[in-house]
């Protein structure tokens, strides 16, 4: 993630990627907002949220070799653990090495502005 992507990070789509020999702990992590973008100069008197509302968004992935993530699917979204919202997403399912959830879920998205 970009240290610089601190308001804003848009959809990241793939499409047609193939994992091939990729562990589950291997295919994703989401950091949480550092305390150092609580700053006035950027976003005043809380911490930026970008890392807070990512989305990744793969559609018709192919899958190789003998290892493979633990729940696949052809079409899927890895989205930020974010409290109180994540948990409540339709068909997903928290990933703690990935601090982030796995969805199968073709209705997420991120607001642009």
């Amino acid at each position: 993630m970009n240290p610089y992507s601190s308001d804003y990070i848009p959809l990241q789509k793939f499409t047609y990627s193939k994992f091939v020999d990729v562990a589950d702990e291997a295919m994703a992590y989401i950091m949480d907002p550092p305390e150092a973008w609580n700053n006035p100069d950027d976003c005043i008197a809380f911490p930026c949220t970008a890392p807070s509302n990512v989305v990744i968004t793969h559609e018709n992935v192919l899958y190789g070799g003998n290892t493979k993530p633990k729940k696949t699917s052809n079409s899927f979204q890895i989205v930020s653990d974010t409290k109180q919202t994540s948990e409540n997403l339709a068909s997903c399912d928290f990933r703690a090495g990935w601090n982030a959830w796995f969805c199968v879920n073709s209705y997420l998205g991120v607001l642009d502005f």
